[in-house]
């Protein structure tokens, strides 16, 4: 749903992390945007939080893009500022939620990237993802990272220790683009 926001400014803090498990392992509505924080009644841990999952689903499972600080030729990486066209990546991780489901039979599928500026080990891109069995959770959250690493329109700029910047180009496994056409 294009209402939805899928971009969050700046990293994704465990705080928002734990809500956003939170409020899909109730079943939130779809139609209802995911919170930013839980008020205290709200919270759980994310023990209970797997306890909970809907019904159908028999495994729940998530990926958290972390910052690295990759060191090349003696320069490492510090932060990285992610840009993106809003309305159309919104879009874009929509449609992808929805191939992907469609695809290898999630039962839920939730993607969130941050823009602005992540620093070495933080979150930028989170995805939560629930299904009936182990093998369709994991092809489908393999599908969705790939192809938001493929097909988002969401740009990355390293900021290095000596002061330089470059921009970088997001590589995808070549077999899950394939397998998601």
């Amino acid at each position: 749903m294009l209402d939805e926001h899928y971009l969050i400014q700046g990293p994704l803090r465990e705080r928002w992390i734990q809500a956003q498990f939170s409020a899909f392992s109730k079943s939130w509505p779809e139609s209802r945007p995911y919170p930013d924080v839980l008020s205290t009644e709200q919270e759980q841990s994310l023990h209970e939080v797997y306890a909970s999952s809907h019904q159908n689903s028999g495994a729940i499972a998530s990926f958290q893009g972390i910052i690295r600080s990759d060191l090349r030729e003696g320069v490492s990486v510090l932060s990285i500022d992610y840009s993106a066209y809003e309305q159309l990546a919104n879009r874009r991780f929509a449609d992808i939620e929805a191939e992907v489901k469609k695809r290898t039979g999630l039962n839920r599928l939730r993607i969130w990237h941050s823009v602005g500026q992540v620093r070495c080990g933080e979150c930028s891109m989170l995805v939560l993802a629930s299904a009936a069995h182990r093998a369709e959770l994991f092809e489908g959250l393999h599908m969705a990272v790939e192809q938001v690493k493929f097909s988002a329109p969401v740009w990355k700029c390293e900021h290095l220790s000596n002061g330089q910047h470059r921009w970088v180009e997001g590589q995808a496994d070549p077999a899950a683009i394939k397998s998601a056409k």
